[in-house]
């Protein structure tokens, strides 16, 4: 019975507020075929694969990148985003090929291209590394980074070694709430990868996704971004407050009365 009522709680405590300004699906682009809300650098473009459409990220391949990045920033300290990936084509036979992804969050509204998978691997935010082929891996990087995707297991915070098969989709997850955590996974099966208890970004940070196809072509397709502001229950419970209170009042009425109905039952079963 407790535990009806601690999960309905965790329900009230947290609330998913959708941010449009800050999330790409499809079609991906306005009328005139810009990115909606979204900047592009390098090679970044709309395909459409029978059914699926997705955003690939560096496409002439060998050696080509490609980016795009938020044009707005995230002005909540509490947030969740999914960039729901797509990792297809890998034709290095198991080879250690030099393409991967970067996903970041940084103060910045632009980046300077360089050896992280499209970017620079030195600039100050969250860095999320994705290398597909050989030796495959995810690494989280968070504050004054300064990364190796060849040196992971010196360069990143946490590196989890995993393999991506051809053609599946997943997500990685940055969710801040009392915390930063970082996962990686299906929808029904998000593992976390890495956490930090500190709040590992500020407000006005920008998205960054970028993809480098390397030596051995890989198609970096990005299927969707979404993100959601993660309202605390604290903060709710003041507003509503402020309001009247009726979801104080509401809370109240639930907990002592489920907590009435349990003493009561107890009672029962000992006469």
């Amino acid at each position: 019975m407790f535990a009806f009522v601690l999960f309905t709680l965790r329900c009230l405590c947290t609330e998913h507020l959708f941010m449009q300004e800050s999330s790409l699906l499809t079609p991906y682009v306005d009328g005139v075929g810009s990115f909606a809300n979204w900047n592009a650098f390098g090679e970044s473009v709309v395909k459409i694969n029978g059914k699926s459409t997705f955003i690939q990220l560096g496409f002439s391949s060998p050696d080509s990148s490609g980016a795009i990045v938020s044009s707005q920033p995230i002005k909540q300290d509490r947030f969740c985003i999914d960039f729901v990936i797509e990792i297809a084509n890998q034709e290095n036979n198991g080879n250690d090929g030099e393409e991967g992804m970067s996903i970041w969050m940084s103060g910045e509204s632009t980046f300077e291209e360089g050896a992280c998978y499209g970017r620079s691997c030195n600039f100050n935010g969250i860095l999320v590394a994705i290398k597909p082929s050989g030796k495959s891996y995810i690494g989280v990087k968070a504050g004054d980074v300064h990364a190796n995707t060849q040196n992971a297991d010196r360069s990143f915070d946490k590196v989890v070694y995993r393999d991506f098969v051809p053609g599946d989709v997943f997500i990685v997850r940055i969710e801040q709430d009392d915390q930063l955590t970082v996962y990686i996974g299906e929808s029904n099966n998000l593992v976390p990868v890495h956490g930090y208890k500190a709040l590992a970004s500020k407000k006005d940070n920008f998205i960054g996704v970028s993809a480098y196809t390397g030596k051995y072509p890989s198609s970096m397709r990005i299927i969707g971004i979404e993100s959601y502001k993660l309202k605390n229950f604290k903060r709710l419970v003041r507003d509503e407050s402020q309001r009247g209170g009726s979801l104080v009042w509401i809370l109240f009425f639930i907990v002592i009365g489920v907590t009435g109905y349990y003493l009561y039952s107890i009672q029962i079963k000992k006469k």
